[in-house]
């Protein structure tokens, strides 16, 4: 009896462990959307204009997912010295710019020290495939653009109005 009673309980707890699993799959499944991580390509090499001293730039920056082509680019925000906008174009292989207008772009910082990094920032891409995030603070981001099928994420934006 006490044994049949012990293993109703494993039963029990396995069934109950399973159910959660399948909850779960069937919660990712039913919005259909798949996650991309986007590749940063690298810059092209420039003349060193001393010998040996190249610095390395960070912007403007270059990212692929798939048939989708992010390019970065960070500006002196116009109303804080020490806070930058992030501009971005989003271009897609074989359409028209104009069908990008209205994606939502969300970015979030990554950063623990930074108060508003529990709140992220949405933009929307406008008809030209632009999108411009003001008063960014120095940290390191994740951006997400919204496709209807898929995201194409950015992880680790680095955001340094220095560089």
């Amino acid at each position: 009896f006490c044994l049949s009673r012990g293993l109703g309980d494993v039963y029990k707890r396995q069934a109950s462990g399973f159910k959660q699993v399948i909850d779960r799959l069937r919660e990712q499944s039913g919005t259909g959307v798949r996650r991309i991580l986007a590749t940063l390509i690298p810059s092209q090499p420039q003349m060193a204009f001393q010998r040996g001293v190249q610095e390395q730039k960070l912007w403007p920056r270059r990212y692929i997912a798939e048939d989708v082509n992010i390019s970065l680019q960070v500006e002196q925000d116009t109303i804080r010295r020490d806070f930058v906008q992030l501009i971005g174009l989003v271009t897609r292989k074989g359409q028209a710019v104009g069908t990008l207008e209205g994606m939502q772009v969300q970015l979030s910082s990554q950063a623990n020290d930074l108060p508003q990094s529990s709140a992220p920032q949405t933009e929307r891409v406008d008809d030209l495939g632009n999108f411009i995030f003001a008063g960014v603070a120095p940290s390191t981001y994740l951006l997400e653009l919204q496709l209807p099928e898929s995201v194409i994420v950015i992880d680790q934006l680095p955001i340094d109005p220095q560089r």
